[in-house]
């Protein structure tokens, strides 16, 4: 398997418990190419938040992406399945559109009170 170049055009940017980090596209690669580049393909997705889809005679069969990129999604998927937690950032969102919002020096004053 032939890898892209590290400075390759990036696509998605992301923050992180590592820091910020860029990610490419998605990349597809067959199991026989990955597993001898396994070492590469792991370092990359620790380095650049990378995201395998690995395929088995041409079907996807898996997916291989972060540790943060995973619990980010459980994360995710944890909040759109709380129904509570949607209507309160549907509510906020409309919030925002409506101009209701507060300056950060005011949301810290009143932090600094509680």
């Amino acid at each position: 398997m032939t890898l892209p170049p590290e400075n390759e055009p990036r696509g998605l940017t992301r923050s992180t418990q590592k820091g910020t980090l860029t990610c490419t596209m998605v990349q597809t690669v067959s199991v026989k190419d990955l597993r001898p580049s396994l070492p590469e393909v792991l370092s990359r997705i620790d380095r650049r938040l990378d995201r395998y889809v690995v395929t088995r005679w041409g079907k996807p069969v898996a997916v291989i992406l972060g540790a943060d990129d995973y619990e980010s999604l459980v994360e995710t998927l944890d909040i759109l399945a709380d129904k509570a937690a949607r209507e309160g950032i549907r509510r906020g969102e409309e919030d925002v559109r409506k101009g209701r919002t507060r300056d950060w020096d005011e949301v810290k004053r009143r932090l600094a009170k509680v």
